[in-house]
């Protein structure tokens, strides 16, 4: 069934998944590779669960950016990564992932620059209902 909550212990480097249905839960390492050779999820936030497979989060760590896992393959991919060199201190934060009402746009922002990008598939369907030949052509 679908998860019912999400949360991310920084300090364990564990995401916990909480499913109400049936009262159980589970945990992940957040500090696996990422299709971009990174560390996935070094530093997630704005997690989101679409679908009964897709989950979205942004990331302020090791690379700011908007990644998705198809947790049900266990694969990875990356929406968009800001590899750009800042002067802001702790450097760059992505914040501000959501989706439209329908599911066709997905916003993301860059806390620092105080940029936001609105990224919608090719073939103008729903990021829940995403299909993975098709997830990164934006």
């Amino acid at each position: 069934g679908q998860p019912t909550v999400l949360f991310v212990s920084k300090d364990l480097e564990r995401l916990f998944i909480l499913y109400e249905h049936n009262g159980t839960w589970e945990s992940r390492s957040t500090n696996s590779a990422n299709a971009g050779g990174g560390r996935y999820m070094s530093d997630p936030d704005g997690i989101m669960f679409l679908g009964s497979k897709w989950l979205y989060h942004n990331e302020d760590g090791s690379t700011p950016g908007i990644y998705v896992q198809d947790v049900k393959k266990d694969t990875y991919y990356t929406i968009f990564e800001d590899r750009s060199p800042v002067d802001y201190g702790d450097g760059e934060e992505t914040s501000g992932l959501a989706t439209s009402p329908d599911g066709r746009c997905l916003i993301g922002c860059l806390q620092e620059r105080g940029e936001c990008f609105v990224f919608k598939r090719e073939d103008g369907g729903s990021f829940e209902l995403a299909d993975q030949r098709r997830m990164l052509r934006f």
